[in-house]
């Protein structure tokens, strides 16, 4: 599993990354990227290796759930991307779901629990493979 953390806002990268980790999971600062470096390295994501992207925002305006849409465009099976932001709305959740969001992690709102959550999931699903 290679992680990326694409992302606008570096105090929401940084705290991503720092929580990735306390779980044990490296995500090396040539991985931290801007949200349009992100969508060159998912085209050119490796064959047969799965790729969670992290994607973080204070505010996930339109552009950046177009954005969004485009790199799950851009993916396959073995992309996996999650919203991770602060303050959402019903409305913002549901958008970045119908965008191809996975999850929306609430960085101010037990951050850490939910990523290790998310961690377990994907992990699991990987062993159980595909339904």
């Amino acid at each position: 599993m290679e992680i990326l953390i694409a992302c606008n806002d570096q105090a929401i990268a940084l705290r991503m990354r720092a929580a990735l980790h306390e779980l044990g999971i490296e995500c090396p600062i040539s991985q931290v990227l801007s949200h349009d470096s992100a969508k060159s390295m998912v085209s050119v994501q490796r064959q047969g290796t799965l790729l969670v992207v992290f994607f973080g925002s204070s505010s996930f305006k339109h552009d950046e759930l177009s954005l969004l849409t485009q790199l799950n465009a851009n993916g396959n099976q073995q992309l996996k991307i999650v919203a991770v932001g602060s303050n959402f709305t019903p409305t913002t959740i549901l958008q970045a779901v119908r965008s191809g969001v996975v999850d929306c992690l609430d960085i101010n709102n037990n951050f850490e629990s939910e990523l290790h959550a998310l961690i377990d999931r994907i992990k699991l699903e990987r062993q159980e493979g595909p339904a």
